[in-house]
């Protein structure tokens, strides 16, 4: 018997694609981050997953404006065989056929899935594809292309897919660095989640910058600093002291 925690909502995919859960980007890039927390972990205990994508990420609290009601933990249930987004291909070294998802993939298993294709940075593209679907509510990569073969040929091209509308040029810059056709220029989860941090504290800065700055008042009992509507009050009970 196997015992496995129970996600209430589902995986990431099913959420944003049947349950229509269309989350603001904060809340994103929160789910975005906890991903990255989870890779790093594996990362740093010489894992790597292989198969990074929505349907991977199970989620256990959801909500679509509050950043931090929402929890998602990292799964895999290895190649499913039924699913559509997995493909057979050569690999140049290997004398069988591999099963790989083709839209999730970087170029290099592309080219050779042996083992050695397989890397931390691998992992970050397929972050980046990831990262892509959630902006994009569960849409599946390279949607518009039925062959899987022209998926590929598409991407070792590096022809790479269209911005989002629900994403940001700050956050699309971000996963754009991830599709990097050479992995020594992919970030590392550790830079990609510290690029997350640094975009959610310019934004919030951003945002605290517009907004307008109450004028205070002087008490003219106590001389204490108080907004226009405080100040009435504040005298009134100034002079009953």
């Amino acid at each position: 018997m196997l015992l496995q925690e129970y996600a209430p909502h589902g995986d990431l995919s099913e959420l944003l694609r049947e349950n229509g859960f269309k989350p603001t980007e904060r809340v994103l890039r929160k789910i975005f981050e906890q991903i990255c927390d989870a890779m790093i972990c594996l990362v740093n205990n010489g894992i790597v997953h292989g198969d990074l994508a929505c349907r991977n990420v199970l989620v256990f609290r959801s909500n679509p404006i509050e950043p931090k009601e929402n929890l998602v933990k990292l799964t895999d249930f290895g190649l499913t065989r039924g699913s559509t987004v997995y493909s057979m291909i050569d690999s140049p070294s290997m004398s069988t056929m591999t099963i790989i998802p083709v839209r999730y993939a970087a170029p290099e298993i592309l080219r050779n899935a042996d083992r050695t294709s397989y890397s931390e940075k691998s992992d970050v593209y397929s972050m980046g594809v990831l990262m892509w679907e959630a902006c994009s509510y569960g849409q599946l990569p390279y949607s518009s292309l039925h062959s899987e073969d022209d998926v590929r040929q598409r991407k070792l091209n590096d022809d790479r897919l269209p911005q989002p509308t629900a994403c940001s040029d700050q956050l699309w810059t971000i996963i754009n660095e991830c599709w990097q056709q050479e992995s020594l220029k992919r970030p590392t989860f550790e830079v990609l989640k510290e690029s997350l941090l640094m975009l959610e504290i310019e934004l919030t800065l951003r945002v605290i910058s517009q907004e307008p700055i109450a004028a205070k008042f002087p008490c003219e009992y106590c001389q204490q600093l108080c907004s226009a509507d405080e100040l009435e009050t504040h005298e009134v009970s100034a002079t009953m002291e």
